[in-house]
């Protein structure tokens, strides 16, 4: 979803007045498990909060081969008749597993102690809690860990594997460490040798439900929602709004799961839907280098591989797009780079994100003028393809310079001119009490392509949700209880059954 940006990385007073509107363009770069909270661990206290395989990796070297620069250690072997103590553990094997300890145990904010400043920078106690819970999400509670572990040197640092039972697979748990013994780099990688669950796992039916797409700059993860019965079935993609977005449409701190209730709700009427952890979140483990290079094809290329994806599936007939928020404007340019037979944009916006902005800082820092003529020119600046050094620290989260060549690749594009030039059969839906993306977005979005269809959606808010009052619009962000707004999926089954089932309207 388009994300509130955090807190965090704003001033106290200028977070107040930005938190509303803008676009949490920063985590763009950093990055959406589809299960319930897990219940407590057999073994230890309940982590509070569970994440998935991705948000751990952002500052961590990738899980690649030993390339031949690499050493690797093995523990000399005592071959006399007596018996022995076995060797101690290195330091760094003692601190990989007393973080592992304290991961288990829900303690993570003593775990950060442990990280450099970069990896503390991108990984601080409450995302750390919510990666552990993504974990366990998807791969079942915490069971044990190996008594031996493996120790090996790679690019100077020294890194330790330790092998995690977990209740459905088993996971090597990797600390890279410095020569300070800082950690500059942790995640979660399937064992050597063996296949990661999103491989094996299957429905009542057979058919897989994990799915993964390798790309350029790592594997993405995602899952099917199989209607019940016999296919092939009808599906559609699921692309999500800005932020890093696990395939439930959660964030660190905002857990709606309003994609997975979505997905549910159109499987249940007959409807397949593939949702997918964005690079860098859930189990779409990307580097910190590697996001710096992400630019706004390299979601475009990530939703044409998830639809060649499906259209190999036996399982898969018709293939339609949703795209939300920032994903709007992803599925309407897929759309016209391979053949889908519907596209669907909620919450889209009408206007290039450039003009977006500049109505959102100038509204949000109408009482800061110092700030908000900062913030113009430096969108000024940007939009004439110019890199700004200089960003005071309030608006970092939104133009930090690792953030601006993304930020300025999204900027090219025009979304009403983008559909003007589409095809595809098109549905256009817009909530009321969006706080976000207007009703003259989707009025801009329906003038620029007359044939497309407009359903808005009464009181409905960004995350779909139905509010009544502005006092229940941040709540909702966060409320996983909470039911889609009624009216949104007999919307979208309307038009989907026309393109996907019956006979298609062009």
């Amino acid at each position: 979803m388009t994300s509130l940006p955090p807190p965090m990385e704003l001033s106290r007073h200028a977070a107040a007045h930005l938190g509303h509107g803008l676009l949490a363009l920063a985590v763009c770069l950093a990055g959406c498990g589809s299960e319930s909270p897990p219940t407590s661990p057999r073994s230890a206290p309940p982590p509070e909060a569970t994440p998935t395989a991705a948000e751990a990796v952002t500052p961590a070297p990738p899980p690649v081969a030993k390339t031949p620069g690499d050493t690797i250690e093995t523990e000399s072997l005592d071959t006399t008749p007596r018996r022995l103590k076995p060797p101690s553990p290195s330091p760094v094997e003692t601190a990989a597993r007393e973080l592992l300890s304290h991961l288990i145990a829900g303690r993570f904010a003593e775990a950060v102690t442990t990280f450099s400043p970069e990896v503390l920078e991108a990984l601080p106690a409450e995302k750390l809690k919510t990666t552990w819970k993504t974990v366990q999400a998807q791969v079942g509670l915490y069971q044990s860990v190996a008594e031996t572990a493996t120790e090996m040197t790679i690019k100077d640092n020294r890194v330790v594997d330790l092998l995690c039972t977990f209740e459905k697979a088993p996971l090597v748990f990797r600390l890279s460490y410095n020569d300070k013994q800082k950690v500059v780099g942790i995640f979660f990688r399937p064992p050597p040798n063996a296949s990661p669950q999103a491989e094996t796992a299957k429905d009542r039916s057979g058919r897989k439900v994990y799915v993964t797409l390798k790309t350029g700059s790592g594997t993405l993860t995602g899952r099917i929602d199989w209607p019940t019965g016999d296919g092939p079935f009808p599906a559609v993609l699921v692309i999500s709004g800005s932020g890093p977005n696990d395939r439930d449409g959660n964030q660190p701190g905002l857990e709606s799961d309003y994609l997975k209730k979505l997905g549910s709700a159109l499987a249940s009427n007959g409807i397949a839907v593939l949702r997918f952890d964005k690079r860098g979140s859930g189990g779409s483990q990307i580097t910190k280098s590697k996001a710096r290079d992400l630019r706004f094809n390299s979601m475009i290329d990530d939703a044409r591989g998830w639809i060649r994806l499906m259209t190999r599936n036996k399982n898969i007939s018709r293939i339609g797009i949703i795209g939300h928020s920032q994903g709007s404007l992803v599925a309407l340019l897929t759309a016209q780079k391979v053949k889908v037979s519907a596209v669907v944009s909620i919450a889209g916006a009408g206007q290039p994100i450039g003009k977006i902005l500049e109505r959102q800082l100038t509204t949000n820092l109408a009482t800061m003028p110092k700030l908000r003529d900062q913030a113009l020119a430096i969108l000024r600046q940007l939009t004439n393809g110019k890199k700004v050094d200089e960003v005071p620290e309030a608006l970092a989260t939104v133009f930090r310079p690792d953030v601006q060549p993304f930020l300025m690749s999204w900027m090219k594009y025009d979304p009403a001119a983008i559909i003007a030039k589409t095809t595809t059969p098109t549905l256009i839906v817009q909530g009321t009490r969006d706080a976000q993306v207007t009703v003259r977005d989707a009025e801009a979005l329906k003038a620029a392509q007359k044939s497309a269809a407009l359903v808005l959606i009464e009181d409905m808010n960004h995350v779909l949700r139905h509010i009544r009052t502005d006092a229940e619009q941040l709540p909702s962000y966060s409320n996983a209880e909470l039911p889609l707004a009624p009216e949104l999926v007999p919307a979208l089954f309307s038009f989907l059954e026309q393109e996907l089932v019956a006979e298609p309207s062009r």
